[in-house]
């Protein structure tokens, strides 16, 4: 298994941006439903990126295992950054066929030290409490249940992590 960032610009850009997209929709739609701000996020991915976000693969050859996204939290609507200091990991997403050997946690860890060499004082993330085996791997990173923010979007979050470095 190999993490990669993804780059806009390189020759596997639109492969990764499907995979981006076909791995966070199938949990979501097993869940849950696609809300406005994931297809935000699926066509505007390039945007996203060149303003500051992180978005990681596990790889294994060809084979997409694993993606996950962390972004400033302050990532303004026109996409460009209006903090650098508290930032969100989102996204966390593994391929349904390859779960359980340690893709997810690894594209989280990556994302999270992304963050963190950026400077983030704080990084946060929302989830639901149905998603067990998510929940498992941000306690394993050190995050802490927090309070539940009020700029939260996303009619599936009922809980909310954070990590403080």
């Amino acid at each position: 298994m190999k993490i990669v960032q993804y780059q806009p610009e390189s020759a596997t850009a639109k492969r990764d941006r499907a995979a981006f997209e076909r791995l966070n929709r199938a949990w979501i739609e097993e869940y849950f439903c696609i809300e406005k701000e994931d297809v935000e996020v699926f066509e505007n991915l390039d945007t996203y990126v060149k303003n500051g976000a992180g978005v990681f693969f596990a790889k294994d050859g060809e084979t997409y295992l694993a993606t996950c996204m962390v972004l400033p939290v302050s990532l303004g609507s026109n996409g460009a950054a209006e903090s650098e200091n508290e930032w969100e990991i989102c996204k966390l997403a593994a391929d349904a066929k390859n779960q359980r050997h340690g893709a997810g946690s690894a594209v989280f860890a990556a994302c999270k030290e992304y963050a963190l060499s950026k400077g983030a004082t704080r990084i946060i993330l929302l989830t639901n409490t149905k998603l067990k085996p998510a929940l498992h791997i941000y306690e394993k990173h050190g995050f802490k249940v927090a309070p539940l923010e009020t700029w939260n979007n996303f009619s599936r979050a009922d809980i909310e992590y954070e990590f403080k470095p």
